[in-house]
């Protein structure tokens, strides 16, 4: 049916805003996927109001929107077309008897031309939130009027067709939820499962079948305590009696798990019991890979304390050495220092030429130099023969007197 532009005399509002976000909170009135259920209600509705017509419109910012048709080939009108424009100002029934007496829409494309609506009724669609959505609405081509039975049961129809569409937006709504769970579930890196408190897996992630090597049935028919290693089962039977009798939490516990490989991998454990329900939701990862890093790292630290230790221990024996070997030509030069002095000095008594006399003067000073020097020599290499830490004795750094 070709359209004319109508435009009503409607302004833009506080409520018309409000109520077009409501109508974002419906994805399922404004698109195009057929309803059976909302299809049998304006069946009923146009058989118990007698009328050849019956819809389920929505209207958004710009059209009407026909979510259920009976009697009509249409998807929607302009927005500007729509008696509904009315109806959801109301908060009761709204009708019209005869349009073409009513200077509302005697105008209206709708009804000069093809449907040629003379008679409408129609009931609000009202959200949780109050906000009125659409209608549902009874046509008729000639002049009409509902009684009193066929208004209330247009009324029930269309508080049923709403409670219904919340319920399926309430149903949609946990189903992409769920949906979205699961993809988390099933997508985690991480180990992921539910599990019994009687010792089964209840569902596990895709990582928890591909870490172990187990595929889900084998995992799920299998009590986990078998996948344990004997070693760590006594402490693992422990934690669980705690989540099990005691509704206790577990963080970071660790133990060992046998892969059908017949290797066993490190597990970090964190878990949560809900009694209500007798389910433990856990979460596992794999850190063999990170014990093996720390225990290398631990090994080659220990590995440089040892070899630190081993180049001190030889350090300081080549210390004791240098010390030993040093030591006796130091107390030679000394001694001999002193016999020197005291030859030259008797020469000195002897021989009375004055440039002699100053020429060993100053051999006598150039010795006494060399005999200060080997006892200053002989003290350092005494104090590195007794001190293992030697090269921190400040008189050696700083090259003063002990």
């Amino acid at each position: 049916m070709e359209q004319m532009k109508y435009i009503l005399n409607t302004t833009e509002s506080d409520f018309e805003l409000q109520r077009l976000n409501s109508l974002r909170e419906y994805p399922e009135l404004t698109n195009e996927d057929a309803d059976p259920y909302l299809e049998k209600i304006v069946s009923l509705a146009a058989k118990v109001c007698d009328v050849p017509i019956a819809a389920i419109t929505v209207l958004d910012e710009q059209r009407q929107i026909f979510k259920a048709i009976y009697g009509l080939d249409i998807k929607g009108t302009e927005r500007s077309l729509a008696f509904c424009n009315y109806t959801i100002k109301q908060d009761k029934i709204f009708e019209v008897n005869d349009a073409k007496c009513d200077r509302r829409f005697q105008r209206n494309p709708l009804v000069q031309s093809e449907p040629y609506i003379r008679f409408y009724a129609g009931v609000p669609l009202v959200a949780i939130s109050g906000d009125k959505l659409g209608a549902l609405c009874v046509i008729d081509r000639q002049p009409n009027e509902l009684t009193d039975l066929q208004r209330e049961l247009l009324t029930t129809l269309a508080t049923s067709a709403m409670e219904y569409m919340g319920h399926k937006h309430e149903r949609n709504r946990l189903e992409a939820k769920v949906i979205e769970m699961d993809n988390f579930f099933f997508l985690s890196p991480d180990l992921l499962c539910e599990a019994t408190m009687d010792g089964y897996f209840r569902r596990v992630s895709h990582s928890f079948v591909s870490e172990l090597g187990y595929s889900e049935t084998e995992l799920l028919n299998t009590p986990f305590m078998e996948f344990v290693h004997d070693d760590d089962k006594q402490d693992t039977e422990s934690v669980m009696q705690k989540m099990v009798n005691e509704n206790e939490s577990l963080a970071f516990f660790h133990n060992r798990y046998r892969c059908k490989n017949g290797q066993y991998i490190k597990l970090s454990w964190n878990a949560i019991p809900l009694g209500s329900t007798k389910t433990i939701y856990a979460t596992a990862r794999n850190i063999t890979e990170l014990e093996r890093l720390k225990e290398e790292i631990s090994r080659n630290k220990q590995m440089e304390i040892d070899r630190s230790r081993d180049s001190f221990t030889a350090l300081s024996q080549m210390t004791k050495l240098v010390s030993l070997e040093l030591l006796e030509p130091a107390n030679l030069i000394i001694g001999f220092s002193s016999v020197l002095e005291s030859l030259v000095n008797e020469i000195s008594e002897i021989e009375n030429k004055t440039e002699v006399n100053v020429r060993i003067k100053q051999i006598v000073e150039d010795l006494s130099v060399i005999q200060r020097q080997g006892e200053f020599m002989s003290k350092v290499l005494k104090k590195m023969n007794l001190e293992s830490e030697w090269y921190q004795i400040p008189s050696v750094i700083n090259g003063k007197k002990l």
